[in-house]
């Protein structure tokens, strides 16, 4: 019965075995091209000026952290 318990604990997929650990040039791709299109969306909605705004804003926050 245990050994039964351990290969269907072994089939199943571990956060250890998901993708990006398996492929960190995708994952460093992925985080980059979620960062840029963050920026990219603030700038396009909020309109350049408003969002150097709030880029002031976010630095103004971490240097008083």
């Amino acid at each position: 019965m245990a050994e039964c318990k351990q290969s269907s604990v072994a089939g199943q997929n571990s956060p250890t075995s998901s993708l990006p650990a398996r492929h960190p040039r995708l994952r460093d791709t992925v985080v980059f091209v979620a960062i840029l299109s963050t920026i990219c969306y603030f700038a396009f909605s909020e309109g350049v000026r408003s969002f150097g705004q709030f880029l002031v804003k976010i630095f103004t926050r971490l240097l008083h952290a």
